[in-house]
């Protein structure tokens, strides 16, 4: 303690500062409860820029998930085009719409006319020389998408071919709807070619149908069998009638060219113009030379083609129906006797009816006068209405009730077509 100062002024001395201090400073206190505070408010800043980043990041993602989508399918679109392959082919569908593209050289057709943003490509399949054929889809004007093919000629289709190929389509627009005909749903012309647009939902041919079902109706035991496989047959000639009736015809009818529905309903699909068959002919030769061994034995000798020689094709795939065409195909080289003899032979160790087995003999007899008529063909398979499957073989019984077999026979079995 310094000399000059007593006790007590020491005690003033150091704590009157202390109470100036106290009085005069200019911070405020800070408690317990204003921190807390202040931590709240910094938190909910930092959760709402979180928030915010957030949303924001989101909708970038979801913008960039639109594009890519879009570009996918804009890139699917361009892929699923067939390929351009000369100046006059079209370019893609890149190509903006117009409605110039629309033209209607079918008079009285502008309902079966679509737009070309109507339609898209998906895979490309086998088809005639010079005729490009691709699976797809057409948006009809209620939404509805369809699964279709479309077919066309490329540019450097040769001009016969080109004219063929119109005459078909004129053909097929202004034919009537039938149940066992492919229907032609329209037509689309772009950049100068014209694309036809068919039906195309769930079919296979008759030929891979057959493979799982049963070829040889001598083999097959169960109902649904029987009548399937005789109805092939049926729905064949009644779409061949209806052909013949509008002056058309089938060039090369086999159970490849026949297409089968979910129903089993048989499509006829390659046909055209009675005028044409010989053009169509050649060209469906050189699409398929197996097509030679069934042709009537007067288009093997000079392309002539005519309503017998239809009726050639239908017993040729009656044949492949119930019998099988690998024996047929050695013996529709013989000579004609030879031939009608073995024929004759084959048919009657089947188990076909006795109708049917001799209007198929009929359908291959060498002479077009000596053949029946597609209207008689399908007579002899509507009039037998009653089928009995006893012992492995089916017979024809217009009427049941003065047959052998009585309905209720455990070995006998009816079945209506």
């Amino acid at each position: 303690m310094h000399p000059n100062i007593s006790k007590e002024d020491s005690i003033n001395v150091t704590s009157t500062p202390l109470r100036e201090f106290s009085s005069t400073t200019d911070a405020p206190l800070i408690d317990e409860s204003d921190i807390l505070i202040l931590a709240c408010l910094g938190a909910g800043v930092i959760i709402s820029a979180f928030i915010i980043c957030a949303v924001t990041f989101g909708c970038l993602q979801w913008r960039a998930l639109q594009h890519s989508i879009t570009q996918i399918q804009r890139h699917v679109s361009v892929l699923q085009l067939p390929p351009p392959e000369d100046n006059d082919s079209f370019d893609g569908a890149l190509t903006e719409y117009e409605e110039t593209d629309i033209v209607n050289p079918y008079e009285g057709e502008s309902s079966k006319v679509y737009g070309w943003q109507n339609i898209s490509f998906i895979k490309q399949i086998d088809s005639l020389p010079g005729i490009c054929k691709w699976t797809g889809t057409l948006s009809c004007s209620e939404g509805e998408r369809l699964n279709v093919t479309i077919s066309y000629v490329d540019g450097a289709t040769p001009k016969e071919t080109k004219s063929l190929w119109h005459n078909i389509i004129d053909t097929k627009i202004k034919l009537l709807n039938h149940i066992n005909v492919l229907k032609t749903l329209g037509y689309c012309q772009h950049e100068g070619l014209t694309y036809m647009i068919e039906e195309c939902f769930e079919m296979k041919s008759l030929n891979l149908h057959l493979m799982s079902d049963y070829a040889n109706i001598g083999a097959v035991m169960h109902e649904t069998s029987v009548v399937e496989t005789l109805q092939y047959g049926l729905g064949i000639v009644s779409g061949m009638e209806f052909l013949a009736f509008q002056a058309c015809c089938h060039p090369g009818l086999c159970i490849q060219q026949v297409l089968v529905d979910m129903s089993g309903t048989c499509k006829l699909q390659h046909f055209c113009s009675l005028k044409d068959a010989e053009s169509f002919l050649v060209l469906r030769i050189k699409a398929d030379d197996n097509t030679s061994w069934s042709l009537a034995p007067e288009c093997k000798s000079s392309l002539n083609y005519t309503e017998c020689s239809d009726v050639w094709a239908v017993g040729i795939t009656f044949w492949e129906i119930f019998i099988g065409s690998e024996t047929l195909k050695e013996i529709v080289t013989l000579h004609e006797n030879e031939m009608f003899r073995q024929l004759t032979v084959i048919l009657q160790t089947s188990h076909l009816p006795r109708e049917l087995s001799s209007i198929m003999r009929m359908c291959l007899t060498h002479s077009c006068n000596e053949r029946p008529s597609i209207r008689d063909i399908k007579k002899v398979m509507e009039s037998s209405k009653k089928y009995v499957l006893k012992g492995g073989d089916l017979i024809v019984k217009n009427n049941p009730s003065e047959s052998q077999c009585d309905e209720n026979d455990v070995e006998g079995q009816y079945y209506d077509l």
